[in-house]
């Protein structure tokens, strides 16, 4: 079937194998770069932004977390607005972030878990914020507290020591008067007798003065205890401190008597009453420790959203190193046919020029050649290549034939 060609069709039947096979190598190359970019699209498009953007909401929550500190030890509502404002701009950041993942990969169900634990770090950080605002309600409402108490205690010093500083002055002049010799019976009989009024009022009064100052000593201790039982220690000292007052109150002359008993009430507003300090230092304590559980469940969830991402980042490196793989094996596979293609093009290349082109058509056209060079000599008996053939040089001969019969 080859023969019928003819030199021409069997010279492009050739051309178009060898280019045959150069379309094969170019096409297993397109092919292998098509698999290497699809390899490359899923690492670039899906597992590297999945795993950045895993890495940037465990940053995002580490910064939110260490922002808190400053939220719980806020003085003032403008501290309290403040340190929320810092921490509220990064829960933004990690709402925008949250909905990045439905188009880059995330598997739902890392996706539901990503979004529950970040759900309830926020509750917990509205929580903490709601917490640190009642502390400083309940600080400014002791705080005045406080303040009247100061005020009170320095009011009752005063009036103390200035009633204190009187009668010793007035025992200091009994005295005098005393160790003058030149009084007379009677006036040394009314001073001694005034002397030891004066003295025992003398001693009332230090007794006031300290069981006072250390009953207020008790309601100062009081706003600083640590714990529920300090806070109850305070209180029956307290009570022993009032019933010594009362008891003293009940020995004293009638102007003191009304004075302990004003300062007894007083003191029984300060821990009994509807805004009383035991009660507020309590309320205190109970909101510092939620505050710290709150605090601490936060710590608590950004250790699980930390092994979250670092799973999540885990499978992306993995996913990264499979598609790594991929793409090597792949390239390997690829140049193996490519080689194995090229050696076939170089091989059937080789095998055209030899069996076709050397042994055919050039063989031929030299026997033409040489046959034609002898009839042009004279020799009309040259040997002339058979004609049998159906192609040009066939044909030639032929046409040579009938020339040299002739």
């Amino acid at each position: 079937m080859i023969k019928t060609f003819g030199v021409r069709g069997n010279l492009l039947l050739s051309f178009i194998g060898i280019s045959g096979f150069a379309i094969l190598t170019t096409g297993a190359a397109i092919y292998s770069f098509l698999v290497l970019q699809i390899l490359l699209d899923r690492i670039t498009e899906q597992r590297m932004p999945m795993a950045l953007t895993a890495q940037e909401l465990s940053y995002r929550v580490e910064r939110s977390i260490a922002k808190t500190p400053s939220l719980l030890s806020a003085k003032s509502p403008q501290e309290r607005s403040q340190s929320w404002d810092r921490i509220s701009f990064e829960i933004e950041a990690i709402d925008r972030l949250l909905l990045l993942p439905d188009n880059q990969g995330f598997a739902s169900d890392t996706l539901n878990l990503l979004q529950n634990h970040l759900g309830l770090l926020r509750a917990n950080l509205f929580s903490l914020y709601t917490l640190v605002g009642e502390r400083i309600e309940l600080a400014d409402r002791k705080q005045l507290i406080l303040d009247q108490m100061h005020k009170s205690q320095e009011g009752i010093l005063i009036v103390l020591d200035n009633w204190i500083t009187s009668v010793d002055n007035n025992v200091q002049r009994l005295n005098t008067t005393l160790k003058d010799d030149r009084i007379s019976v009677e006036d040394r009989a009314v001073s001694e007798k005034e002397l030891i009024k004066s003295l025992t009022l003398s001693t009332s009064l230090q007794k006031t003065l300290h069981s006072i100052t250390e009953i207020y000593l008790i309601l100062f201790e009081i706003t600083v205890a640590e714990t529920q039982e300090e806070i109850d220690l305070f209180e029956l000292r307290m009570q022993w401190s009032l019933e010594s007052l009362a008891t003293l109150s009940d020995s004293v002359e009638p102007q003191l008597k009304d004075l302990i008993s004003a300062e007894i009430e007083r003191f029984k507003f300060f821990v009994q009453g509807e805004k009383n300090m035991p009660s507020l230092r309590a309320q205190e304590i109970n909101l510092i420790a939620s505050s710290q559980s709150v605090e601490q469940q936060n710590i608590s969830l950004s250790d699980e959203l930390t092994k979250v991402v670092e799973i999540i980042v885990g499978d992306s490196q993995r996913d990264i190193s499979d598609a790594t793989i991929q793409a090597h094996a792949v390239q390997r596979k690829i140049s193996i046919i490519l080689f194995i293609i090229v050696l076939m093009s170089l091989a059937s290349s080789i095998l055209i020029v030899w069996l076709y082109v050397d042994r055919n058509l050039i063989a031929r056209l030299t026997a033409l050649s040489s046959s034609m060079l002898a009839i042009a000599g004279g020799n009309l008996r040259a040997p002339l290549p058979g004609p049998d053939s159906r192609d040009e040089i066939g044909q030639m001969a032929a046409a040579l034939v009938t020339f040299r019969d002739t």
